[in-house]
Parts: structure tokens; C-alpha cells; sequence
């Protein structure tokens, strides 16, 4: 990865990536009006280094980060 991702606006990491997807091609007069890449965002962010990895001690804290915030937002 060595250009920025956007959407979501994600800055180079230098990391190699590999995720299975579709291109959605659109043409108007022999060329390519419109193209769409759909592909799992949560896998490409854990090869990236962005989101830890399933099952690792970093993913667990983040669970367990995310529900003491979300009791805290009930109240």
C-alpha cells in the first residue's frame, strides 16, 4: 500500500495486501464511465496493520474497550 485509500481516507502503510473482491465496470462509448471496487475492508485493515488481527490480545482489548464504552453511553 503505497498510496492513500479512499474512501475511507486510510495514508500509506508500505505493507503488501491481498483481498478477494469485484470490479463493477461501467462504459459509455468504449470506455470506463464509472468503476466500483467492493472488497472486505475489516481484512484489508488487518493485513495493513490498522485493525489487530482476529483472535490476538489486541482484538480482545478492543472488545472489551468497546463495551465499557458502550455502557457508559446507555447511562
Amino acid at each position: 500500500m503505497t498510496g492513500r485509500l479512499d474512501p475511507p481516507g486510510l495514508a500509506p502503510t508500505g505493507r503488501r495486501w491481498r483481498v478477494e473482491g469485484a470490479d463493477f465496470h461501467e462504459y459509455r462509448h468504449g470506455l470506463i464511465s464509472r468503476l466500483r471496487i467492493v472488497f472486505n475492508l475489516a481484512e484489508a485493515s488487518q493485513q495493513l496493520g490498522l485493525m489487530p488481527t482476529p483472535g490476538s490480545r489486541a482484538e480482545r482489548i478492543a472488545a472489551a474497550l468497546q463495551r465499557v464504552e458502550t455502557r457508559f453511553r446507555r447511562r
